[in-house]
């Protein structure tokens, strides 16, 4: 069976087809399609401002942990060895899997390095020294 990929049709794209049996008589029909088509926008743009922000404050805890351990580490050592209270949710502690995500937004970024060695993945702070 052949994969084909199909593109999803979204509101927008289902507002501006809609645009396009408007009759150009009919302004208040083409003010709330274009009102609409805004708000889709602001919301994209917008995204969750709050848990965007949650996320850019863990990942610097997570970065400045790094740092303070001083040599790469893997999630599991920051886990143990690091101060990552602030990550924790309801006293719970924080799970390897989420400190490895903020890792990852870390590496994407530039400023953390990610390397290997025997199947373990270790991070560590990018050197800005030249």
């Amino acid at each position: 069976m052949a994969n084909s990929t199909v593109k999803k049709v979204t509101k927008k794209d289902n507002y501006k087809e809609l645009m396009t049996y408007v009759p150009t008589d009919r302004q208040d029909l083409i003010d709330f399609i274009n009102h609409e088509i805004e708000l889709l926008e602001k919301k994209r743009s917008n995204g969750n401002s709050k848990a965007n922000k949650q996320v850019a404050d863990n990942t610097e805890v997570v970065y400045n942990a790094l740092v303070e351990y001083g040599k790469p580490a893997t999630a599991s050592d920051l886990i143990a060895h690091a101060d990552l209270s602030a990550l924790a949710v309801d006293g719970n502690i924080v799970s390897t899997q989420k400190v490895s995500a903020y890792l990852k937004k870390l590496v994407d970024s530039g400023r953390v390095v990610k390397t290997t060695d025997k199947k373990k993945t270790y991070f560590s702070i990018v050197d800005t020294e030249d």
